[in-house]
């Protein structure tokens, strides 16, 4: 994430009374890129998990 898309989501964050959280630059690589798009698609699909959903994570 650029640094000025940093500031724009901390600026708009604090506004907004939001938490938001970004990772360190060194975790904001290709990978982020790919679930981010993933995530948009989705978002305009309307496709959401309910609040109740379990959070899975797998280590490699």
């Amino acid at each position: 994430v650029s640094m000025a898309l940093r500031k724009a989501i901390e600026t708009a964050s604090l506004q907004l009374g939001w938490e938001s959280y970004i990772p360190k630059m060194a975790y904001t690589t290709d990978n982020a890129a790919m679930v981010a798009i993933v995530g948009y698609y989705k978002f305009l699909a309307g496709d959401f998990a309910t609040q109740d959903v379990v959070p899975y994570a797998r280590q490699a």
